[in-house]
């Protein structure tokens, strides 16, 4: 089984210094067409992540592999017979090579709408609570981090309006991205990145060079 797990502190931004902190314990799957889900053992976790969704670079809309799509579409059912209470995510690769797919997409509003729905669509029809940005590494191009900021912005916005008219919960939007010291990738400092996601989990794994079946990150 591939599983990169992480553990993080999430300090909701609207709770005031004297109310609880909350734990939160996720985990992320990675398939790749081999993990059987149910071997999952999900009471360990409150929140578990799938991956990987990816963005088609033609129609920039969500693409699942075909060899991952009987285990995306029964992960939550699966996952919560153990732990009816757990959250899933599905995430969204777009690292390494996909980098300028997935700037392409956030730089044109057309491709943007595209990704958006289709992210929902997905998260929906597989029963997931929320979805997550996986690896991507801010550019020192100014226009491209304020495409960037849109696309989240945008992304939210949707998010709320499809809860709206659904009467459903709206879904998480989480980013997962590399933290070096006080710094991301690229020398862009973590504080400068306006997102309008529910939170943000630095990575820090694959000190070997690769993913491998001992990678972790942590936070």
């Amino acid at each position: 089984m591939f599983t990169i797990v992480s553990f993080l502190l999430f300090l909701p931004s609207k709770t005031s210094s004297s109310e609880a902190q909350t734990w939160i314990k996720e985990g992320y799957r990675y398939s790749g067409g081999q993990s059987p889900v149910p071997d999952i053992v999900s009471t360990l976790f409150t929140h578990l992540t799938f991956a990987f969704a990816y963005i088609n670079n033609s129609t920039f809309e969500l693409w699942i592999a075909p060899y991952d799509e009987p285990y995306m579409s029964t992960f939550t059912d699966i996952v919560r017979q153990k732990n009816p209470s757990i959250t899933t995510l599905l995430s969204i690769w777009a690292g390494d090579s996909d980098f300028s797919t997935f700037f392409s997409m956030a730089t044109q509003p057309s491709h943007r709408t595209s990704f958006i729905e289709s992210s929902i669509q997905r998260a929906r029809l597989y029963g997931c609570h929320g979805l997550d940005l996986c690896c991507v590494k801010p550019d020192r191009n100014t226009t491209k981090m304020e495409n960037m900021g849109i696309l989240f912005d945008d992304w939210r916005t949707a998010i709320d309006r499809e809860s709206k008219n659904s009467t459903r919960s709206p879904l998480l939007l989480t980013l997962a991205a590399f933290k070096k010291h006080r710094k991301l990738s690229y020398g862009v400092d973590s504080k400068e990145l306006r997102l309008g996601t529910h939170r943000i989990v630095f990575l820090s794994l694959a000190y070997h060079g690769k993913l491998h079946r001992r990678s972790f990150c942590f936070v």
